[in-house]
C-alpha cells in the first residue's frame, strides 16, 4: 500500500467532511469484488463520479454570540387628578392648571401630545420621557370666553404604558359673567289678535354685590316692564354657580292687532353700585306669531293664507270644503256677508262643533260652478274671499284661492 507523506496527511485532514465522505463512497462503488488483482491502489471508476455540494462560507449559519438587547419592565402612569374643578372664571380672564405624572412602573414612560379641545389652550409638557419613579408637569393655559356659561378645556396624551395607551387631562369650571341673562329671547309661540302677555327674564351677576336694572328702549311701542330685586337664596341654579346679585323682570306686550310673527327689541342697562365699575348694555329679542280668533286649515293652504287647489276640470262643479277653528268662542259663529271675485264663486259655513268658551270647529264651502272657468287665477290675480263674521270680535277674515282649467 502506498505511504502518504506527513504533509500529505495534513492536506487531506484539512479537506471539508462533505468532500472526504464523498470520495470514500466514490471507492467502494469503483471496486469489484470478484477481480483477483493483487494491486493495492483503489480503483476508481473513470466514468462515475457522485459530487456532494459543499456550502459556501456565506450559506453556513455560524453561532454567534451576541443576543438582541431588551427592556425589561413595564412603565406604569400615575395622575393624582385627571380632571380638576377649577372653580369660576370672569370672561377673558386666563386660566392655568399644572397636572403632575409620575412613572410608578419599571421602565422608562413616554408621553406625547396628540390633541386638545380647543387652539387656545396651550400645553406645557415639561418632558417626554420619565424614568421610573420620576416625576413631571403638563401645564394647562386658556381665557374663558365672554359667551360661555362654562368651560371644559382637554388635552390628550399618548403613552407607552401597556394599561392607558390614551389619557386625558381636563380641567371644568363656569364663567361667572359679569350679567347673564336668561331667557336670551323671549318667545310667545301663539297670540290672539288683542291679546296681552306677559314674559319673565332672570338677570344675575357673579361679580357684582348689587346693581340697578334700567329699560333704555323698546322697539315695540306699549311694553310695561318692572323689576323685582331676588335674594342669594332664589338665585342659586345650580351647586358650582352662585350669582351674587340678581333681578327678576317682567315684560308685559300690549295687545297685538297685526297679525303674523312680529319681531320686537328690548334695550336694558345693568349698573353696579360701585362707581369704579362700568355699565353693561343688552339687547334682548321679542318674538310672538299673533294670531286671529280663526284659523283656517286646509293642506293646500301655505303660510300666507294662499290656498292652492292647483288645475280642475271646468265641465264639472269644484267643491273645496275647509276647515276653520273659533279660538275661546263667546257664542257660536256666523257668516254674516261676504264679498268674492270673481262673483261667480260661493260660500257657506257648517258648524261642525260648537263649546262655549272652548275651541269651535266649522267647515268653510267653497263652490267653483262648472263652465265659469276659462283662465288661470293666480298669483296678482288669485280669486279673493273677503269673508265678515259674528260675533264682532271676531270680525273678518280674508283668503286668497289659487286654481286654473286643466288643459
Amino acid at each position: 500500500m502506498a505511504q502518504l507523506s506527513n504533509h500529505q496527511v495534513s492536506k487531506r485532514a484539512r479537506l471539508p467532511v462533505a468532500v472526504v465522505v464523498a470520495a470514500l463512497c466514490a471507492c467502494c462503488l469503483g471496486c469489484d469484488p470478484s477481480s483477483t488483482s493483487t494491486s493495492s491502489s483503489p480503483v476508481i471508476a473513470p466514468t462515475e463520479r457522485i459530487v456532494t455540494p459543499v456550502s459556501t462560507s456565506s450559506e453556513i449559519n455560524l453561532p454567534t454570540t451576541d443576543t438582541p438587547t431588551t427592556i425589561e419592565g413595564t412603565p406604569r402612569i400615575e395622575i393624582d387628578e385627571p380632571v380638576h374643578q377649577f372653580g369660576n372664571l370672569t370672561p377673558g380672564e386666563a386660566g392655568k392648571h399644572t397636572f403632575k405624572i409620575r412613572n410608578t412602573g419599571t421602565a422608562p414612560l413616554s408621553l406625547v401630545k396628540i390633541g386638545s379641545s380647543c387652539k387656545c389652550v396651550l400645553t406645557k409638557l415639561a418632558k417626554e420621557g420619565i424614568a421610573p419613579g420620576e416625576t413631571t408637569e403638563v401645564e394647562l393655559q386658556w381665557v374663558a370666553k365672554h359667551s360661555d356659561e362654562s368651560f371644559r378645556q382637554t388635552v390628550t396624551l399618548k403613552t407607552n404604558d401597556p394599561d392607558h395607551g390614551i389619557v386625558e387631562l381636563a380641567i371644568i369650571g363656569r364663567v361667572a359673567a359679569f350679567v347673564a341673562i336668561s331667557p336670551g329671547t323671549l318667545v310667545f309661540p301663539t297670540i290672539e289678535t288683542g291679546e296681552s302677555v306677559t314674559g319673565l327674564l332672570r338677570i344675575s351677576s357673579g361679580q357684582w354685590k348689587e346693581f340697578a336694572v334700567e329699560v333704555t328702549g323698546c322697539t315695540l311701542d306699549g311694553v310695561e316692564c318692572e323689576a323685582t330685586s331676588l335674594g342669594v337664596d332664589e338665585l342659586i341654579t345650580e351647586a358650582d354657580h352662585l350669582p351674587l346679585s340678581g333681578w327678576d323682570l317682567s315684560v308685559k306686550l300690549p295687545p297685538l292687532t297685526e297679525k303674523g310673527h312680529v319681531q320686537h327689541q328690548l334695550k336694558l342697562r345693568m349698573t353696579p353700585a360701585d362707581p369704579n365699575e362700568k355699565p353693561r348694555d343688552a339687547v334682548i329679542g321679542i318674538e310672538a306669531t299673533v294670531v286671529g280668533h280663526l284659523a283656517f286649515y286646509d293642506d293646500g293652504l301655505d303660510e300666507n293664507g294662499v290656498l292652492h287647489i292647483g288645475a280642475i276640470d271646468p265641465a264639472e262643479t269644484t267643491v273645496r270644503t275647509i276647515m276653520l277653528k273659533q279660538r275661546k268662542s263667546a257664542s257660536e259663529l256666523q257668516l254674516t256677508d261676504f264679498d268674492v271675485d270673481p262673483d261667480f264663486l260661493d260660500v257657506e259655513l257648517e258648524t261642525i262643533r260648537y263649546r262655549k268658551g272652548e275651541t269651535s270647529l266649522y267647515n268653510l264651502r267653497v263652490t267653483i260652478p262648472a263652465h265659469r272657468v276659462t283662465r288661470p287665477y293666480s298669483g296678482p290675480s288669485a280669486a279673493k274671499l273677503n269673508l265678515q263674521f259674528e260675533p264682532a270680535d271676531v270680525g273678518s277674515a280674508h283668503l286668497a284661492i289659487e286654481f286654473a282649467p286643466q288643459r
